[in-house]
């Protein structure tokens, strides 16, 4: 939910860009290093640029994207989480 709408919804009287100004003042909290990863392919554009995603599953929050479906770039970012304990994986072919 976009932070005018969830201000909307709590009643704070605030305008968008005042509440768009005053987020940047909180940092953000830290996430924790994913446990459970789903490595999934998609689609910029259909037929002209695939990428692949790497999601937490346990928080479904998207980890870690990139440009290409390469096994290869997969194994380099697995080293980059050594917390991964399960992966989960579509069935495509590469």
């Amino acid at each position: 939910m976009k932070p005018a709408r969830l201000a909307a919804r709590l009643t704070i009287r605030l305008r968008p860009d005042t509440l768009l100004r005053t987020l940047p003042r909180y940092p953000p909290k830290p996430v924790p290093e994913p446990r459970v990863l789903g490595v999934e392919d998609w689609v910029f554009r259909r037929g002209h640029t695939y990428s692949t995603l790497l999601v937490d599953l346990e928080r479904h929050r998207p980890v870690d994207p990139w440009p290409d479906r390469k096994a290869g770039t997969l194994a380099d970012r697995l080293k980059r989480h050594p917390t991964i304990t399960l992966i989960s994986r579509d069935r495509v072919g590469a």
